[in-house]
């Protein structure tokens, strides 16, 4: 008896250690972010009510339940407004419920004008299958290397063919082995990753996200 006694207490005790690592975790991981939104023209927000309402519509925020954003922080600027944060949500019930969490930027600005469309690395093998069952995924014949590596869709083909032209292609085909996933309508883009990223990783998520925003405006100049 006694020894079932001490198992149960090492068991709680085990519990409690985990719960709080994990609060500790959160707590330094959203200083990191507080600390990152003390850098000119950044402001911590922590959680967004407005963001998810606005961007329900994109699929990235469509997964699961119990969706929620935070650690927020936003740059703005008169042409161009950025917000990145950690956003997750729940899949599954009782046993099997599952919280993923994942890094999202999302960046708003009036000079973009983009059909929708939604990039992702290819899965060889599921994409295939998908593939002949009619999965949309649109290729470009003289860009083998950006149609392997990338599933794209969109709702108006020609709009978003025209929209993805080489330098658009060929941001992307440089990024292939980063996991970067994309989506986009009207004036905003998305940059997203199945993972949470560090804080200190941000930065370099907000160039990627400015950088594929030029390329868009670019490739809209050529193309009108």
């Amino acid at each position: 008896m006694e020894l079932m006694v001490i198992g149960f207490v090492l068991i709680g005790l085990l519990i409690v250690g985990m719960v709080v690592y994990g609060l500790v975790h959160e707590y330094k991981r959203t200083q990191a972010w507080e600390k990152l939104a003390e850098r000119p023209g950044f402001r911590f927000v922590g959680t967004d009510g407005e963001l998810l309402p606005q961007c329900a519509h994109f699929r990235v925020f469509q997964s699961g339940r119990w969706q929620a954003i935070k650690n927020v922080v936003a740059l703005e600027a008169p042409t161009v407004r950025v917000r990145i944060g950690d956003f997750s949500y729940d899949t599954g019930s009782g046993k099997n419920r599952t919280t993923h969490q994942q890094t999202v930027c999302v960046l708003q600005s009036d000079s973009l004008q983009i059909p929708r469309c939604y990039v992702r690395p290819e899965r060889r093998f599921l994409d295939a299958i998908g593939s002949r069952l009619g999965m949309q995924d649109i290729d470009f014949d003289e860009d083998p290397g950006f149609s392997a590596a990338f599933v794209l869709q969109g709702d108006d083909e020609a709009a978003v063919r025209r929209q993805f032209d080489a330098g658009v292609r060929g941001w992307f085909s440089e990024r292939a082995d980063r996991g970067v996933h994309f989506e986009a309508e009207g004036n905003t883009l998305i940059l997203f990753h199945r993972k949470r990223i560090p804080p200190a990783q941000a930065l370099e998520e907000i160039d990627q996200a400015l950088q594929i925003m030029k390329h868009l405006q670019q490739a809209a100049g050529r193309s009108g």
